[in-house]
């Protein structure tokens, strides 16, 4: 599957090559291998399968669960992030910024695991489209998320909590009906919003650098890595059940984040 936005290619089970001679910008494969014989003018995140680089990458290169491996005449201008696997630098191979290795372990990441699967590209292309047409809203409650951690997290426990009621409340009213039925795509809405804001902050803490997209598909991934690690023997049930607990709390505080913003926002209204 492959999916066009605005300022990077997004390809889904299928490895990426870029041909000598060719220029694309940039690159984010899930479950498929990048190959850079050419040039990209942009970033690149492989997760699965990692990356091979024999060209030029103007910008940064994450790989996730793969390994990163530069031949002499790469050229790379940004930094090289690997999370969980390695980093192979033959000499001549150039990289402009630094070369990152995170939580280096044996096992290899695998999506057929994860259960969730169709879930878990669905709500990461609407978190993509979400930045695409509101990047104000999703920068504004990152901010928040990052200034007042504990109140978004508070704010959200308690609009979680209060929704059912406010719901059947409005259900049980005539008047109030319409207004229920909207209860859920609003709900939805500021989820997904504070979805991709938590994951904007998340991937800002590991890549420096980088347009918001990747930024946000790195933050994404590294929130929900938990439950393709399931299949570990003995401990996998662990990391299920981690995996779905930081899911909640990330997505709380994320959602926390939006209804704290529209608050001040109707606050700031009332004062003018």
């Amino acid at each position: 599957m492959i999916f066009l936005f605005g300022f990077f290619l997004l390809e889904i089970g299928k490895d990426v090559y870029v041909a000598p001679g060719d220029t694309v910008s940039s690159i984010i494969a899930i479950g498929g291998k990048v190959e850079v014989r050419g040039m990209v003018d942009g970033d690149i995140l492989a997760i699965g399968k990692g990356v091979r680089v024999s060209g030029y990458v103007d910008g940064d290169i994450t790989s996730i669960g793969g390994p990163v491996y530069l031949e002499s005449t790469a050229v790379v201008n940004g930094d090289v992030v690997v999370v969980g696997s390695t980093c192979s630098r033959e000499e001549g191979a150039r990289v402009g910024g630094e070369i990152i290795l995170r939580k280096r372990h044996h096992h290899h990441l695998t999506f057929l695991p994860f259960r969730g699967f169709f879930s878990f590209i669905s709500i990461l292309i609407l978190s993509l489209l979400t930045y695409l047409l509101f990047p104000g809203a999703c920068e504004r409650v990152e901010e928040k998320i990052k200034e007042k951690p504990g109140i978004s997290f508070l704010t959200g426990l308690g609009a979680e909590a209060v929704f059912v009621p406010l719901f059947i409340m409005f259900v049980f009213t005539i008047i109030g009906i319409p207004i229920a039925l909207l209860l859920f795509p609003a709900y939805f809405g500021a989820y997904i919003l504070g979805i991709t804001s938590f994951s904007l902050f998340a991937g800002k803490k590991i890549l420096k650098h980088g347009n918001p997209y990747t930024t946000i598909l790195l933050g994404f991934f590294v929130i929900h890595i938990l439950p393709f690690l399931s299949f570990i023997p003995l401990i996998g049930a662990f990391f299920s059940f981690a995996g779905i607990f930081i899911a909640w709390a990330t997505g709380t505080l994320g959602f926390g984040g939006v209804v704290l913003l529209i608050f001040e926002k109707g606050k700031r209204k009332e004062e003018k």
